[in-house]
């Protein structure tokens, strides 16, 4: 591989890094917002609920059940979209 070629693909690569990174932070900040909307209270909840559990379970059972979970995100993404379509009255 000549050197311009080279030169231009590292030129390619670093483009779509920075088109990346922002997505990144777009990302981040949207996700930071949403977060802000959300009551502490509900946070703090959810983090005891959540460690609570981990406790009465343990953490072996937890993954074992986090693995089996995450089969189900195929579905729950259909309902979830279902769900919008009836909720927005369309």
């Amino acid at each position: 591989m000549k050197r311009q070629t080279m030169i231009n693909r590292l030129d390619q690569l670093d483009e779509q890094l920075t088109l990346r990174t922002k997505a990144i932070g777009v990302l981040a900040k949207d996700s930071h917002e949403t977060l802000k909307k959300v009551p502490p209270v509900w946070l703090i909840g959810t983090g005891v609920a959540a460690g609570a559990l981990v406790g009465f379970l343990g953490p072996t059972r937890i993954s074992a059940l986090s693995i089996q979970g995450s089969r189900l995100i195929p579905f729950t993404r259909d309902a979830f979209a279902l769900g919008q379509q009836f909720g927005t009255g369309e």
